[in-house]
């Protein structure tokens, strides 16, 4: 699809609720730009004249530079699809598991980070896995990604890192039953994942 090169292009297709799956941009030189479009205007075969001059390339370059910024970082934080790491292999993958009721990796879905946090299940922002095993609180909440977070029944689940990821997938059921044999403590006794800024005041200054 050849459309989306400013933001309001991007927020009609969210308005009609299309997404694209992968975004992939195709760079090329300015230079070799007005080359091409210098052969096509001389290409006898042409059904009709282009805009393509090098004042009207040079002016079609301006507002594509402009306009592509906010696109890009629209598609690459919102969406997570900004690149072409993933393929039909992932789609197959993820459709055949659902189709058995099974656990499946949603990476580079493009699940957006408000639907995610919209369908997170009863573990909320924490790996079920670590509660399950080895009676821990991991705080999964601070990583963006959703490379280790996995679709089950309808919600998502937060995993701490890939081990855990591949175990959920292995036996969601006994990490996510139906009735859950282990509850989050309240609010205010669950550990919080605290980044470098927070953390810093807590701590004496050195003298």
């Amino acid at each position: 699809m050849d459309f989306h090169y400013q933001k309001k292009h991007v927020e009609l297709l969210v308005e009609k609720g299309i997404i694209p799956f992968k975004v992939s941009e195709l760079e090329c030189d300015f230079t070799e730009c007005t080359i091409r479009a210098m052969k096509d205007r001389n290409d006898p075969n042409r059904p009709f004249p282009l805009r393509d001059s090098p004042e009207a390339m040079a002016y079609k370059n301006g507002i594509y530079q402009h306009g592509i910024v906010p696109v890009r970082q629209w598609y690459t934080e919102e969406h997570k699809n900004g690149n072409i790491k993933c393929n039909k292999k992932k789609i197959q993958n993820y459709l055949e598991r659902k189709l058995l009721n099974q656990a499946a990796g949603i990476a580079d879905l493009c699940i957006s980070p408000q639907e995610l946090l919209n369908r997170l299940g009863e573990h909320e922002h924490y790996c079920p896995v670590s509660l399950t095993l080895r009676d821990e609180l991991v705080d999964c909440s601070a990583t963006i990604t959703t490379d280790y977070v996995a679709e089950y029944q309808g919600r998502y689940y937060r995993m701490a890192g890939p081990k855990e990821l591949q175990l959920f997938l292995d036996d969601s059921e006994r990490f996510a039953p139906v009735a859950p044999r282990k509850l989050l403590p309240a609010p205010n006794h669950r550990p919080h994942r605290r980044t470098e800024a927070e953390a810093k005041p807590m701590f004496p200054k050195p003298i």
